[in-house]
């Protein structure tokens, strides 16, 4: 159920963003871009196949690491094989540890 209703919320926003990029697309190509809704239920397919392969991923790199928690860092490493990603990845990692470690002090 939980799944399905996941599936739902991509579909949605697949739909919107092709919407969107195909607007874009009829505004500068100055021709009716249409989007089939099939198209869409074909992208949702595939990003969500993509993460459930994520997610295994995520659960091998904690377990290799002899973690059952998945941590950001195994998230980090999803994206070794995309450098621009990798590097927002990173960044963002980084950031989010900073902002941990400023609450901690807060809190103290």
């Amino acid at each position: 159920m939980e799944e399905e209703r996941f599936k739902a919320e991509i579909f949605h926003v697949t739909q919107q963003v092709c919407n969107n990029t195909a607007a874009e697309l009829s505004e500068s190509e100055s021709k009716r871009v249409v989007v089939d809704e099939l198209f869409c239920v074909g992208v949702t397919e595939m990003v969500w196949e993509q993460i459930k392969v994520l997610a295994k991923d995520v659960e091998m790199f904690a377990e290799h690491a002899g973690r059952k928690t998945v941590q950001p860092q195994d998230v980090v490493l999803c994206s070794r094989r995309n450098e621009g990603l990798h590097e927002i990845m990173q960044n963002l990692s980084k950031e989010a540890i900073k902002n941990r470690k400023k609450r901690k002090e807060n809190e103290a």
